[in-house]
């Protein structure tokens, strides 16, 4: 393992993808050659048929998923390649939407469907966005929300709680963002939003489905589908009832990679970037949440081999048995799975590594997975013995186009280094109109500079060319005032500015006609190039 260093770019307009757009097509051709040397038995299926089976049940439920809210065509979903993307169902900022521009365009050039993973097993307690309100004089940051906040469950479970919040959502968006933009695509998205959500009560899948169908009007050809359905399948569960089964190797194997990734990035916490699986007595934690509908509350895992099967417990309630062992067929796990009350989730690690090895020629990253991403290829290389295929990392940085006076960091600190060199060298500042009075003291500390000095010296030659400064700093005083000025005001607009440019803004803060070309645009190979 090696340090990554993936930065998001620092400049309106500027993107990451690494490897280069370019480069994709040989990248693919990379990952189907190692595909094709994959060699591993999951519990009396092999590999090849697992994967093949997997993608089958992707783009059934993702064809049916997005055809039950828009119109896609047949010839998309009929492509031999598979790209994937995803993230939860969230109004993100412009620099995560751009992967869906390029997994469109992705798709479109190499024969492929592309499909976006709505995570909707991660968490969400209050769905609110930040919105930069005031004036360019006084701006601040204010939290806007779509729903009444109440006790933290995961995105698949979450329901409207307040319909007219929710249907005022835009309005109040638009209002506040009006200092800074007049005409938001929030209002040209969230009719969408609301439609949906008069067909499901789900709040993020609404959310997903509005940016969705807004990414139709946009251009953009690609399949949705929620990883709570893709987890509902036959062949996740042949997938999680394996690495359950083999739970004590993967266990370490897991750890071993988060304490490499530790070492590596020269991490001290040793919960970053994420905890260990833990273990208690014979008990191992397994990377998955588990929770019921009854009790929509995500809860840790733990399993215990006892008498030729698994016993699984999550710390609220009795274990329940799970009929499989590492030598069993996973089948009758996958039906007790499959019938039983319980939702068992994958956590960040195995949502993305089930998708790399079984379900895409091609996976699109962000920044901060792309980085984590690297404990999870060491994982199945311990555990399985191969490489995962590469993915692509993709980001973007948009800003609001604002006109906003000039301040920079480096503006500041240059003020500061000129402020001290006023200070400690003030001899070179010195107007040649001053010259010929400042000459003495300019002389004296010349040459108490140049003067050795011995032990005993040095105090006196250090207080002599302090006096020689102080006495100087007439000489400088315009200067000076003039420096401090420009300072005070630097000072005061750097923080407005770096408020008003943040790439975290979520992207329904833009204007269509100012945000959707330029991404398209970027998304095009010939303008993206590797960080």
């Amino acid at each position: 393992m090696e340090y990554r260093r993936l930065r998001a770019p620092s400049r309106h307009g500027e993107i990451l993808t690494d490897p280069p757009l370019t480069e994709v097509g040989p990248l693919i051709q990379y990952n189907e050659s190692l595909r094709a040397q994959y060699a591993y038995d999951f519990q009396g299926h092999s590999l090849s048929d697992c994967a093949a089976t997997a993608r089958n049940e992707l783009l059934d439920l993702a064809t049916q998923y997005t055809r039950s809210y828009r119109d896609i065509g047949d010839s998309l979903v009929k492509q031999q390649r598979i790209f994937l993307a995803g993230h939860q169902p969230e109004l993100y900022h412009a620099g995560v939407w751009f992967k869906s521009f390029v997994l469109s365009q992705l798709a479109k050039k190499h024969q492929a469907v592309g499909i976006n993973l709505i995570i909707d097993n991660d968490r969400v307690q209050n769905p609110a966005i930040n919105v930069p309100v005031g004036s360019l004089e006084k701006p601040r940051v204010t939290r806007i929300a779509m729903d009444r906040e109440q006790q933290a469950c995961p995105f698949e479970e979450r329901e409207c709680q307040d319909l007219a919040l929710f249907n005022s959502f835009a309005t109040r968006v638009a209002t506040a963002v009006s200092p800074f933009e007049s005409d938001p695509l929030i209002l040209r998205l969230w009719p969408h939003a609301m439609t949906a959500l008069s067909e499901t009560p789900k709040l993020g899948q609404s959310i997903a489905r509005a940016r969705h169908q807004f990414e139709a009007e946009c251009g953009l050809e690609t399949c949705e589908v929620p990883l709570s359905l893709l987890c509902s399948t036959w062949s996740f569960y042949h997938f999680a009832s394996h690495l359950l089964a083999h739970l004590p190797r993967f266990h370490q194997a897991y750890n071993e990679a988060l304490g490499e990734y530790r070492r590596v990035h020269r991490l001290r916490n040793i919960a970053q970037p994420l905890p260990d699986l833990a273990s208690e007595s014979e008990w191992l934690e397994a990377p998955f949440w588990l929770w019921s509908a009854g009790d929509p509350t995500r809860r840790r895992v733990y399993v215990k081999s006892q008498a030729g099967h698994l016993r699984l417990k999550t710390g609220a309630g009795d274990p329940f048995i799970l009929p499989i062992s590492a030598d069993s067929s996973v089948n009758d796990a996958a039906q007790c799975l499959l019938k039983g009350p319980w939702k068992l989730r994958p956590r960040a690690l195995v949502t993305t590594m089930y998708a790399r090895l079984m379900l895409s020629d091609l996976f699109l990253h962000g920044i901060g997975g792309a980085k984590y991403d690297q404990i999870a290829e060491r994982i199945v290389r311990n555990f399985f013995g191969f490489e995962l295929p590469q993915h692509l990392t993709v980001s973007a940085t948009m800003q609001l186009p604002l006109q906003l006076p000039e301040a920079r960091l480096e503006q500041l600190q240059n003020l500061n280094q000129q402020l001290r060199d006023l200070q400690f060298h003030p001899e070179r500042h010195v107007l040649e109109s001053d010259r010929s009075q400042a000459r003495p003291w300019i002389e004296s500390k010349q040459k108490w500079i140049h003067q050795e000095s011995s032990d005993g010296s040095q105090l006196e030659r250090h207080r002599a060319i302090e006096r020689a400064n102080s006495a100087l700093q007439c000489f400088v005083a315009e200067e000076r005032r003039r420096l401090e000025t420009r300072h005070l005001k630097l000072a005061d607009q750097l923080p407005k500015n770096q408020l008003l440019s943040s790439r975290e803004f979520p992207f329904c803060l833009y204007a269509k006609d100012f945000l959707v070309p330029l991404l398209l645009d970027l998304a095009e190979d010939s303008r993206c190039s590797h960080q």
